[in-house]
């Protein structure tokens, strides 16, 4: 945070590589590596908490007509603020994310039977929410139960790097630090989840060739099926269908995430459609 705070204090000629390298040049690599992976991790929730307060502004605007006080048309107002390039994309990436930030929730909810303010005690809890964060957290719902997690992530707290102490509250890579000791122990153990077979094992399903009717069939058969009875290879191959070739080196459980996000946002179109075909109706009968 100290070399953010830095950054937007210097004046507009000093860049950003400069106000950077003098911060870092002092440090052994391990400490840049820390320093670096927290502008990262912040830039991140920044850009997440802009993100919503723009949609949150356009939303209040078009709720309240505040363009028409000023301008002719909403098409005079959306060429002003340059709409189609800069805004909209911003909105559209926002509420991605919160379907996404959705999916993580319930998982989360569903693995430790707990609602996600009751989650995590009260005096580490975030101020908010990150999309990556949930993501973390959900998946590590997977991997241990909701006592376990605590007890872990209260002593991955405890081991921070001393540039990360600043909050005392959970970040990001507190819980990250978990779950990579996790892999690491799983690893060396050798572990090996029951099998089950899956429609996916049809080596003639190629990619490009699986619509999306037949891929939310095969989504929904493994989570009925359960995902842990499903191997790793068959939900690599699954996650693969949305998420491409980071798939093959994803871990069981970033798979099984992307698989929730793909079910939940279809689950959140039909609603869509439905409420599209409806709500001439009921304008009609307003």
């Amino acid at each position: 945070m100290e070399i953010m705070r830095s950054y937007f204090a210097q004046t507009s000629c000093t860049s950003a590589r400069q106000v950077l390298q003098d911060a870092l040049r002092e440090m052994p690599e391990l400490a840049q590596l820390e320093a670096i992976t927290e502008i990262l991790t912040q830039s991140a929730v920044l850009d997440e908490n802009v993100s919503e307060l723009i949609d949150a502004a356009w939303s209040y605007l078009c709720e309240n007509d505040l363009w028409s006080f000023k301008y002719e048309s909403m098409d005079q107002y959306r060429q002003l603020i340059n709409y189609r390039e800069m805004v909209k994309p911003i909105i559209q990436r926002f509420r991605r994310s919160d379907r996404a930030k959705f999916a993580s929730v319930s998982l989360i909810e569903r693995n430790w039977g707990v609602s996600l303010k009751n989650s995590l005690p009260q005096e580490f809890r975030p101020r908010a929410w990150s999309k990556h964060m949930l993501c973390l957290l959900s998946q590590l719902s997977t991997h241990c139960s909701h006592e376990d997690a605590l007890r872990r992530l209260r002593k991955s707290m405890e081991e921070r790097p001393r540039r990360s102490r600043h909050t005392s509250t959970l970040i990001a890579s507190d819980v990250q630090r978990v779950l990579d000791r996790m892999r690491v122990r799983t690893k060396r153990k050798g572990k090996h989840r029951p099998l089950a077979a899956s429609p996916a094992s049809d080596a003639s399903l190629q990619p490009s060739l699986v619509t999306q009717d037949v891929k939310l069939e095969l989504y929904t058969w493994s989570q009925m099926v359960s995902w842990s009875s499903t191997c790793v290879h068959h939900l690599r191959y699954l996650a693969s269908l949305e998420i491409g070739e980071a798939a093959h080196v994803s871990t069981r459980e970033e798979c099984v995430l992307h698989l929730e996000i793909a079910l939940f946002n279809n689950c959140s179109l039909r609603i869509d459609e439905t409420l599209g075909q409806a709500l001439p109706y009921l304008a009609l009968e307003g």
